[in-house]
């Protein structure tokens, strides 16, 4: 049987739908038609068999090559990249930031690196570590200089706006005592460049908002990442840390370990649920079979989809972008709207009372009219607030899992 002839029109239109793969042109180095993705977007725009695509490929593979599919260029390290990797302030982060597990930097780590990397290179490849007082108060300003701009970073253009936790790094090594007693002391003149806190009590979700955001995730593990967030409270960093053996279904308990106390209070809580919440979640496991852990992709990765299903929800400007944190606002002031006392919310989502009164709680007009004034109704409990979007998150995952496929994380066609 002879092989199906392509016309112009059907190869421009492969063209333009065909990827690159770059890691299987590697591993497949006789095999073109390996190298690509898209064949079944293709195929299905095309009307053609997979096995003619392929012929189609390695018959026309330059054209595709040359033409249709460049190499994305490489990107370049600059020279001094590795000239500071030589100095005694490189060799001192790796030390003390290294992490055993992925065999580089941790992310703090990373941050100082590339900081003080381009503060070594503004100030003429002088250690940062044997900085003295000018060096430091050239990037922090003083009275008669603002302080340095922020830093670039050359090969991916990302902005640190933030870089004085890597310089008060440097200051806290230096050989010089005095510049050491200077951060001590929290000489103002540091202090200016350190990033305000602010009072953001107003990023927490409505009812009406979480039923939008849920209609707005295709992934199951980030509509139960989403659904745990508001129930829980706790950091999204504790959250991708979830394993299967931290799922106790008899007490209708999760063990959550949070990073963040971990050094005063142990780290490992246990968070009560409802039976239904842990039927759900029982759910997800079974449908799934999860072994590890429940969420099996980064931080940044579920941050990126709510801030994404913020945007479709038309959530308000003042309320994006929506991150796993906006769940915590969410928990701590719904619960308080709730009739849950303070005291108790502080005690489940082990943060202090007086930091959830400045940074977390919100809706006060809206408990001064329940509490005070007596002109809105009293609230219904915090059990049956979460009921009543419960079963959006049942419906919406009932529905997009079965366009979901484990495999090494979730691979999700959309809905």
């Amino acid at each position: 049987m002879s092989e199906i002839r392509a016309t112009k029109q059907e190869l421009e239109k492969l063209f333009r739908i065909l990827k690159l793969d770059p890691k299987k042109r590697e591993r497949y180095p006789d095999k073109p038609e390996l190298w690509f993705k898209g064949y079944s977007k293709a195929s299905k725009e095309l009307g053609r068999s997979r096995t003619t695509l392929y012929s189609w490929v390695r018959q026309y593979r330059n054209i595709i090559m040359e033409e249709r599919v460049p190499e994305k260029p490489k990107k370049t390290i600059p020279q001094y990249f590795q000239e500071f990797d030589q100095t005694q302030c490189a060799e001192t982060i790796r030390n003390l930031y290294y992490d055993p597990k992925t065999k580089d930097l941790n992310n703090t780590g990373k941050r100082i690196y590339s900081v003080l990397r381009e503060a070594w290179k503004v100030r003429g490849k002088k250690d940062p570590l044997t900085f003295d007082l000018n060096d430091f108060l050239f990037f922090f300003g003083s009275p008669k200089n603002p302080p340095y701009a922020d830093f670039v970073d050359p090969q991916t253009g990302a902005c640190e706006y933030n870089h004085a936790i890597a310089l008060r790094f440097a200051m806290r090594l230096n050989k010089d005592a005095d510049i050491r007693g200077l951060i001590a002391a929290k000489d103002p003149r540091f202090e200016a460049k350190k990033r305000e806190k602010g009072l953001k009590r107003h990023k927490y979700l409505e009812k009406d908002e979480i039923i939008r955001v849920i209609n707005c995730i295709n992934e199951p593990d980030t509509l139960l990442f989403f659904y745990l967030g508001i129930l829980t409270g706790s950091r999204g960093n504790a959250l991708t840390k979830l394993k299967a053996e931290d799922i106790h279904r008899q007490a209708n308990t999760i063990t959550v370990f949070e990073e963040k106390i971990a050094k005063r209070k142990g780290g490992l809580v246990d968070k009560k649920l409802f039976d239904f919440s842990m039927s759900l979640i029982w759910q997800y496991i079974v449908d799934f079979d999860i072994k590890d852990r429940l969420f099996p992709t980064t931080l940044l990765t579920y941050n990126t989809r709510l801030h994404k299903a913020g945007q479709e929800a038309d959530l308000p400007l003042e309320k994006q972008p929506l991150t796993s944190h906006t769940l915590k606002h969410t928990c701590v002031t719904q619960m308080c709207l709730h009739d849950v006392p303070l005291d108790v919310v502080s005690d489940y989502t082990r943060t202090e009372p007086q930091t959830l009164l400045d940074y977390y709680r919100g809706g006060g007009e809206q408990r001064i009219d329940q509490h005070i004034l007596g002109i809105a109704e009293r609230p219904i409990s915090w059990r049956d607030w979460i009921r009543e979007w419960h079963g959006y998150v049942v419906k919406r995952y009932e529905y997009i899992k079965q366009f979901a496929v484990k495999v090494n994380g979730f691979r999700t066609a959309k809905p």
